[in-house]
């Protein structure tokens, strides 16, 4: 992971015309944006009169910002609460912001990092701004007030002006110094510690170096905050040993790092995530880069195209359909990872997925989203979080977060993670592990009296995916998925119910391998009409209560069916004689080789109750079509 992001850093300082050997260059490397969003659109300046080496305040004046003037602002990030690197600054309240910031800065020592009269002109300059203060901060507070009423913020910098000429201190060479080396020293001095090594070989480029370092890391998942996280010993000084890093690769590092946070960047199913290409021909292939770029500069015009498809989220922009129709120059590193609090955790690593297995994946959900019943489910659409409708289901990783979302158990996160790294990867999917998770979800459900439908045919989208995929293990048919058969379910000759049960199981060969299936979902149907009946008659649905809460097994299905015949002889409305007799017919097929799980039989018998409209009499002309207010509830 480190090469391939140092990789991206090389890219990004060849396009940029950077040399990392000239010392103007490593500057602009070093400065960061101080505009981390929009609203940073003001730049507060405390300008300062300078004559030689004597420095006189002003006054605090104010212009817009510039993204061309960020090598000249000069802004790193330090610690919060400790100065910046230099004197700028994102504002935040004056009366705290200012001691913290700019008299912090002005009070480090720099006896030993510059020249005799460089520091007299520090002492001047902090001698007219600390005197200054109170009028500083009244001044910054009765700006930002006016700025805060239209939620815009500020940066304050310091600005000088001799002979008529105005510099800012990035213009500098004094502030330069001082500035380049604070940035590098934090590459090799850290926990009141340095660790650093002359003449070593540096572990990334694989050279021999003048230095390298220890403390470079361009996310804390590394640290050695703890003495024993230290190779051969408890001497935080040898950390160079662990890792060693010459100053041009933590360059490219850093390069790289802002690279894939601009352009690179995404989420899914409330992950986040960089996309991290890999070139596999020596040198600097811009291909996959050109790609991304593109993507990330054409926006909406690009993601509204009609040709661009989501598999991971499909209310999350992401480029994985673009890069699936390149050729197999590069391979993508997916890095999911959660960071806050100076903290950075790794998630999951997916290494070397090819165009072409991305290619793979999305075949796979073309074919899964033009399957019967699928393809006809509506699923509930969101916008900051509130629902504003119901929209066509299209097959994404959201259909395994439905079952393994984090609600309560966080365990659930890994798995869900597991199941993302093995779909790339193409590594095998247990099948008794998904029907495990899809009764889980499904008996909450049903006990709670809401609607299975969604939950049961993502569960069978998902299992159709992963058969495609080929990586459904513990399962052993392997079929192609034929196309969607049109106009099913209008009157054919011959018996109804044989011929839907028939394209059913020919459709779904791959899942109704057996006889018990076949009887098990075929009984669910009968269970599933039975219901709606009894809400037509009675505004209620007592005979759910003998299903167990969908806890079924052999025994329970083999007793439910004559239970299931009698009510509907009682209501006077068997019209399913001929699906009774397919039932009978399957189990008595079935004999003692069922070698189903109590959850795959709950699972096929709520599937075929969530399908029971297929079968609906004709007769039964009370309940709607596609209406089922209480069977599924």
């Amino acid at each position: 992971m480190i090469d391939s992001i140092r990789q991206i850093g090389q890219y990004a300082t060849q396009k940029s015309g950077i040399s990392l050997d000239a010392p103007a260059d490593v500057l602009k490397l070093l400065c960061e944006d101080p505009a981390s969003s929009p609203a940073y659109r003001h730049i507060f300046t405390i300008e300062v009169e300078r004559d030689g080496e004597l420095c006189s305040f002003v006054r605090v004046g104010s212009e817009e910002y510039s993204h061309d003037k960020i090598a000249r602002y000069m802004y790193r990030k330090g610690g919060a609460n400790g100065p910046d690197f230099s004197l700028t600054s994102r504002l935040t309240e004056p009366g705290k912001f200012f001691p913290n910031k700019i008299l912090g800065w002005l009070k480090q020592d720099f006896n030993s990092s510059v020249s005799a009269s460089d520091l007299r002109l520090l002492e001047s300059l902090g001698q007219c701004i600390t005197d200054h203060a109170e009028e500083i901060v009244n001044a910054l507070t009765e700006k930002n007030d006016v700025i805060r009423k239209d939620k815009g913020n500020a940066i304050v910098t310091v600005i000088f002006s001799q002979n008529g000429k105005k510099e800012y201190i990035g213009d500098i060479p004094l502030f330069q110094n001082l500035f380049r080396e604070k940035a590098l020293n934090k590459y090799y001095s850290k926990y009141n510690t340095e660790s650093r090594a002359k003449d070593q070989i540096c572990s990334i480029c694989r050279e021999k170096k003048g230095e390298v370092y220890g403390f470079v890391a361009p996310y804390a998942f590394y640290t050695v905050d703890k003495k024993g996280m230290v190779s051969g010993g408890f001497d935080q000084s040898l950390a160079w040993k662990n890792n060693p890093i010459c100053r041009d690769c933590a360059l490219l590092l850093e390069e790289g790092k802002k690279y894939l946070e601009e352009c690179a960047s995404f989420r899914f199913q409330g992950f986040d995530y960089f996309l991290i290409p890999k070139p596999v021909r020596p040198g600097v292939d811009t291909e996959v880069y050109d790609v991304i770029e593109d993507f990330h500069r054409r926006g909406a015009e690009t993601h509204l195209s009609g040709k661009y498809m989501r598999l991971l989220d499909q209310a999350q922009d992401e480029v994985l359909d673009l890069l699936s129709q390149q050729e197999n120059t590069f391979l993508c590193n997916i890095l999911i990872y959660h960071a806050g609090k100076g903290e950075f955790k790794i998630d999951r690593y997916i290494e070397d997925v090819f165009p072409t297995r991305l290619r793979v994946l999305f075949d796979a959900k073309k074919k899964v989203d033009l399957l019967p019943y699928i393809s006809d489910l509506k699923v509930p659409a969101f916008t900051n979080g509130k629902k504003t409708g119901d929209v066509p289901y299209s097959f994404d990783f959201g259909t395994v977060r439905h079952f393994f979302r984090a609600e309560v158990d966080e365990s659930l996160n890994g798995y869900f993670l597991e199941i993302v790294n093995k779909i790339f990867t193409g590594q095998p999917v247990d099948y008794q592990f998904l029907i495990y998770a899809y009764m889980r979800k499904i008996r909450k459900l049903f006990a709670q009296n809401y609607p299975t439908r969604e939950s049961c045919l993502r569960g069978l989208a998902l299992l159709c995916y992963f058969q495609e995929l080929g990586i459904l293990m513990n399962y052993n048919r392997r079929r192609t998925m034929k196309p969607p058969i049109a106009e099913l379910g209008k009157e054919k000759t011959g018996s109804r119910s044989r011929e839907i049960t028939g394209e059913i199981f020919e459709q779904y060969a791959d899942f109704f391998d057996s006889d018990a299936k076949k009887a098990v979902f075929l009984e669910g149907a009968l269970a599933q009409l039975l219901l709606d009946i009894q809400y037509v008659e009675r505004k209620a649905t007592p005979f759910r209560t003998k299903l167990h809460g969908l806890n079924l097994d052999r025994r329970s299905v083999t007793v439910l069916f004559p239970k299931i015949q009698n009510k509907l002889e009682e209501y006077g409305k068997n019209y399913y004689r001929d699906l009774e007799q397919l039932i009978s017919q399957h189990m008595i097929q079935a004999g003692e080789e069922w070698r189903m799980s109590k959850d795959e039989i709950s699972f096929y018998f709520t599937l075929g109750m969530n399908l029971a409209y297929l079968f609906k009499a004709d007769k039964d002309e009370e309940l709607p079509e596609m209406e089922k207010p209480t069977g599924d509830e």
